[in-house]
């Protein structure tokens, strides 16, 4: 009996001490959505570095953020300009054009869509992310949260750790997508006591010392604003011109026919057009090697191969611009268990790919039957893929 009551008493306690952990979390998890959410406006220096030990890969980038949360219709909530040092991104509510600073052109979007904006990278782990998945975050049962207080050269931060499984946060923070990894998405954000803002992001994982850091300096509540000018693409029509290529996720359409390519096979002297798999339902997965996303996607890739690899499928890598000994450490490292096709680069132009991965499914009448960036739904090809094998 006195064994029991002991035993009672810790289990009571260590659930105690839990919830009050979890509240603890979540209040500064509040304190942060609560300062973040009522901004009228925004600026701050983004640095992301990508760091991959088991890829043997490490890449900075770097961009000025400039939002202003203050339009009604507006399928993001808020426009904004961003720079770095190669482009500048505009999006004024109604229109969204790119700058190259280099090459002096210009690329236009119309009325885009929520959709549109989902794979760009500098909303990626940004405190735009963040502003939108935080309630999600502190509403989930499923997470593991921790929060610690931590000194930074005299000055107080706590430290929220956050465990969400196989999941990942999508760019603009709208949801969680889920994953099939061997490994779980732990997130660590450093908050400001003094005025809950986050400072830095980090994503790690329970497998590997693999890191995206993010980090965000000089941030101010009140940016200046922009000359109402430069809002619109037709003030920088003197100094920039037109690109040919079209800004949206593909050139192609649903229903269009899926133009024709010649390609080499890794591993195989043997070259492979799409005109060879007539007959065949083809899915195409366009990646490049250091593309945290694009490794993602290689359980699910490795799952189809298995499940359709006896019927009219075939499922093939197409990689955009990485040599052949990258890929084969590549291809060795993630036991790809499906072909890969290299020297896409063209091949990804003329299908208007421009963002990785993109997963594009070609009917066996050769039309296209799917195309999407980076958020694919796993259910909804697999569905597709069934359908088009009836």
């Amino acid at each position: 009996m006195k064994c029991f009551i002991v035993l009672l008493t810790i289990f009571l306690n260590a659930n105690f001490v839990y919830s009050q952990e979890e509240k603890s979390v979540n209040q500064t998890l509040e304190k942060m959505y609560l300062k973040l959410k009522g901004l009228n406006s925004l600026s701050y220096d983004l640095s992301r570095e990508l760091n991959y030990p088991s890829n043997n890969y490490n890449a900075v980038s770097k961009w000025n953020s400039n939002y202003f949360f203050d339009l009604n219709e507006n399928p993001i909530g808020f426009k904004f300009q961003i720079d770095n040092s190669t482009s500048s991104y505009i999006f004024n509510g109604t229109e969204y054009f790119e700058l190259n600073k280099e090459d002096k052109t210009y690329e236009l979007l119309s009325k885009p869509q929520k959709e549109d904006f989902a794979s760009n990278s500098y909303f990626y782990n940004s405190i735009i992310t963040l502003r939108n998945i935080l309630p999600t975050l502190i509403a989930d049962k499923d997470s593991k949260k921790s929060v610690t207080d931590t000194l930074i050269n005299n000055k107080l931060y706590q430290k929220v750790k956050i465990n969400i499984g196989k999941r990942r946060i999508q760019n603009l923070g709208g949801n969680f997508d889920k994953m099939k990894t061997e490994y779980d998405f732990i997130f660590t954000i450093l908050v400001d006591s003094e005025n809950n803002f986050p400072i830095e992001i980090l994503q790690s994982n329970n497998s590997n010392s693999d890191f995206i850091k993010t980090n965000f300096d000089n941030i101010n509540e009140h940016p200046n604003i922009p000359n109402e000018n430069s809002w619109f693409y037709s003030t920088y029509k003197n100094e920039y011109h037109s690109t040919e290529k079209q800004l949206q996720k593909s050139n192609l359409s649903l229903g269009s026919k899926a133009p024709n390519w010649k390609l080499n096979l890794l591993n195989e002297k043997k070259v492979l057009s799409l005109d060879d798999l007539k007959g065949k339902v083809v899915l195409l997965d366009f990646w490049i090697k250091n593309c945290s996303p694009c490794i993602e996607n290689i359980p699910f890739l490795n799952e189809l191969q298995e499940k359709f690899k006896n019927k009219d499928f075939v499922l093939l890598a197409l990689n955009s611009y990485d040599s052949n000994e990258k890929i084969k450490e590549f291809h060795t490292k993630y036991k790809l268990k499906y072909q890969v096709l290299t020297n896409g680069n063209l091949v990804a132009k003329n299908y208007g790919v421009y963002s990785f991965p993109t997963i594009l499914i070609i009917d066996k009448n050769g039309k296209i039957i799917y195309l999407q960036n980076e958020k694919s739904d796993e259910n909804e090809i697999e569905s597709i893929i069934k359908n088009a094998l009836k």
